[in-house]
This record gives C-alpha cells, sequence and structure tokens, in this order.
C-alpha cells in the first residue's frame, strides 16, 4: 500500500494514486483500505510540502482525498481525528456518494462498552457540529433580525431557536425542515443538506440509556415466547418460526406442501416431465425446521447485511440512478459483496421492494428511468446464476437459496424456478421452467 504514494512518484503517477482513491476507496466505500490510504496520503503530503506552491489544484485535491478517505474510515480513526473532522470538515461528507453519517457514526459508538461514554461522544460531536463554520447552504440564515451565513453553526442556532433544544419529534423535525422561513428558498439539494444535519443532530442528544438512542441491535425473548429485535429505537418481533411459516403457506398456496385440514400436495407429475419431477419446495418426509431452514438462511454474504444494503441503496438510486449498473459492472472493485447481492435483487426488481418512509418514496422510485427489465425465465435466471456462481464464486446450491427469495419477491411465473430437492437434500434451481 505504501508503494501508492512513493516520495519519488511524479506528478503523473500522484494523479493516478488519487484516481485510485476517487474511483474505489472513497466510491465503494472500502473502510480498512481507507484508513490506509488516509495515513500513507498524510505522510506523503507532509513528505511533499512544496507540491502547494508548485501544483497547487494537485495538492488541494489530494487534501480532499484525505478528508473524505477519513469520513469513510470515521469508525476506524482516533476519536481525536474525528472530532476534528466533524468540526473543520463536515459538510465535505456530502462529496461522498451514498454516505450516511449516521451509520458511520452509529457503527463507533456500537463498539463502545460503556454507554456513559458512548454520551459523552455524542456531545463532543454536537458540540463540534456547533462550532463548525463551513457554509452549507448558499442562501443565508436569518434569526435575530439579521442574516448570516448558510453555516452548518448558523443553521444548528437557528434550528434551536425553533425548536428548542431538548429532543424534538419527527413533527417538529419535518415543520422545520419543510416550514421554517429559512428552509423555503432552498434547493432541493441544499434542503436535503439540512434535513440530514437535524437527524444527525437529534439521534446525536438521544441517551444511548434509553430505548430511542441505543445503539447496535439487542436480541431478547418477550414473555409471549417470540424473540425480538431492538434496533435504533424500534422493536420487531422476528419470531423464529416467522419465515418458516411464511414459506409453509406459500407452498401449501402452490399445493407443495399438505395443509391444514389433511390435503396431500399435489402429484410430481404437476411439475413436468424428468428429473424436475423430485424437485419440491421441502422433503416432506422431513421436518422443515432447524436443519433446512437454518441451510436456507445460511449464505455467503450474511442475509442481514443483504438486507441493510438493499435498503440503503434504495436511497441512493434517487440520487443517483445509474449506481445499480455500476456496481453490477465493476463487482470486483466491489469489496463487500452484499452490496452486489443488493444490487442484483434492486435491478431485478426494478427497484420496487418494501415501501419506505422519508424523501425517498416508493412512488420516486417508479420515476426512475430504467434500462429495460429482463422478463424472460430462463435469461434471468441465467444471469442471475453468472452473477454469484462465477462472479462471486458462490455454489449452485447457494445461488437456488437467493433465487427462491428472488421468485417470491417476482411472484408468478417465477415462483419455483428454484426449490428444495427432497431426493438429494439441497437447494436446486428447476430443470424445467
Amino acid at each position: 500500500m505504501s508503494d501508492a504514494f512513493n516520495p519519488q512518484l511524479d506528478k503523473d503517477e500522484f494523479v493516478k494514486g488519487a484516481e485510485v482513491i476517487e474511483n474505489r476507496v472513497i466510491r465503494f466505500n472500502e473502510v480498512p483500505e481507507a484508513k490506509e490510504f488516509a495515513e500513507v496520503l498524510e505522510r506523503v503530503l507532509a513528505k511533499h510540502p512544496e507540491i502547494e506552491q508548485t501544483e497547487p489544484e494537485l495538492f488541494y485535491r489530494l487534501q480532499k482525498d484525505l478528508i473524505l478517505l477519513k469520513f469513510v474510515a470515521l469508525t476506524l480513526i482516533s476519536e481525536k481525528e474525528a472530532l476534528v473532522l466533524i468540526e473543520e470538515y463536515y459538510a465535505d461528507h456530502h462529496d461522498i456518494p451514498y454516505y450516511d453519517i449516521w451509520v458511520k457514526t452509529r457503527a463507533r459508538l456500537g463498539g463502545m462498552i460503556l454507554f456513559e461514554e458512548r454520551d459523552e461522544l455524542k456531545k463532543k460531536i454536537r458540540d463540534a457540529l456547533l462550532r463548525n463554520n463551513q457554509i452549507l447552504t448558499q442562501n443565508g440564515v436569518v434569526f435575530e433580525t439579521k442574516e448570516r451565513k448558510g453555516t452548518v453553526r448558523n443553521w444548528l442556532l437557528d434550528y434551536h431557536r425553533a425548536v428548542g433544544t431538548d429532543i424534538a419529534d419527527s413533527l417538529q423535525i419535518t415543520q422545520y425542515i419543510n416550514n421554517s422561513q429559512n428552509t423555503a428558498d432552498l434547493s432541493q439539494e441544499e434542503r436535503y443538506r439540512i434535513a440530514v444535519l437535524v437527524h444527525y443532530y437529534e439521534r446525536l442528544k438521544r441517551s444511548s440509556f434509553t430505548i430511542d438512542g441505543l445503539e447496535g441491535t439487542q436480541i431478547f425473548e418477550g414473555e409471549d415466547g417470540h424473540t425480538y429485535v431492538l434496533k435504533d429505537g424500534e422493536l420487531e418481533d422476528i419470531d423464529s418460526n416467522k419465515e418458516l411459516n411464511k414459506i409453509i403457506k406459500e407452498l401449501q398456496e402452490q399445493g407443495l406442501w399438505p395443509k391444514e385440514d389433511g390435503t396431500e400436495p399435489r402429484t410430481p407429475k404437476a411439475f413436468g416431465a424428468g428429473s424436475n419431477a423430485d424437485v419440491v419446495a421441502v422433503a416432506q418426509t422431513q421436518p422443515l425446521d432447524q436443519s433446512i431452514l437454518a441451510s436456507y438462511n445460511t449464505l455467503p454474504v450474511p442475509l442481514d447485511a443483504i438486507k441493510a444494503k438493499t435498503v440503503e441503496l434504495q436511497g441512493r438510486i434517487v440520487r443517483e440512478p445509474q449506481i445499480l449498473e455500476q456496481i453490477l459492472e465493476n463487482q470486483g472493485s466491489v469489496k463487500d459483496k452484499a452490496y452486489v447481492v443488493a444490487a442484483l435483487i434492486l435491478r431485478i426488481t426494478n427497484y420496487e421492494l418494501s415501501p419506505r418512509s422519508g424523501p425517498h418514496t416508493d412512488s420516486a422510485l417508479r420515476r426512475i428511468p430504467f434500462a429495460g427489465r429482463i422478463t424472460n425465465k430462463e435469461k434471468l435466471k441465467q444471469w442471475i446464476r453468472e452473477t454469484l456462481e462465477d462472479k462471486l464464486g458462490w455454489s449452485d446450491e447457494d445461488s437456488a437459496k437467493l433465487g427462491i427469495r428472488i421468485g417470491n419477491l417476482l411472484g408468478e411465473p417465477f415462483k419455483g424456478w428454484a426449490a428444495y430437492n427432497k431426493t438429494t437434500g439441497r437447494f436446486e434451481w428447476s430443470l424445467v421452467i
């Protein structure tokens, strides 16, 4: 890595190094690499102070890259560096495609064992934001009868004036963003920046000792015997049988599983001839619980990571409609393969999965230009398998597991194109579709 910026490099090699940083490390959120590149780049700039005079454009480009690298590596840099970054360069994080500063901050907080330390860091970050004099909007901020520059500090002071310093509810936040006198003339991009700032600031107000402010994921069993997950103040019932029951219900509707009234599943001939006759979604002689469900939920990329990246990319699509194609065309450069799987799912489903709250709604997603949806089942299956098996190195069984999920998302006639083979005891792609 240190060779990326050798002390003897000429200008062209400096530029080449900057392009690697910008087009790969920053663009694809490669966290460990970002930290390492930042350390090397700091040393290089310290060894070559002359380039500020001889190559000012290159110098400021590298300085900017250094700032963005540290934002990418926000979870790994020192607390002192992180606070300086937020106090002096908070606004720069908007120059990183699809960057979510709260997700980064939450991950850092989640790594701290003591809640007291988490709350202390939250306060330090709030104070750093209140000292930040970077311009966030070209429009100024009017309060106390004076127009002031649209800095991070001044926007937060205006926010305090409008909603107070106590914890604000979602209605207060929304009213400020949409109805404040100072936000009325903002462009869509500037309004988005204010929304990110106040939502970030509000999350930093919430104590980690409270349900609303607790970072990370807490799993526990309720009195009703269900398993619950508490994440970011939201409680979700993830009863271990929920997905199992959903699968069984879908199989009953397809005639592939005995119903509660004793009705037997349809005969294998209903599927067609040949080896496909033995392919059913589950083995009827084997209880569909621990072993099969555990296998179904085990993929080379964790399901939680795929779900998280899918939600993240849904928001990014609005700002850069080509992001899915960019990820799928540059899979080798994408460090976190969960992005590739999520992009594949969204590309196939035409970006429309679950309803989202906030500014990026399903209706907005549907208006995005779409290069064309593959409707031929065999071609679509082939593309999925090529992506997962040939490019990501998944086994054919693992790709079939994801194929079942994609089929359920697409609905008929794609359901059943991958299933569980009771004879082989494996998840497989169907031969006859």
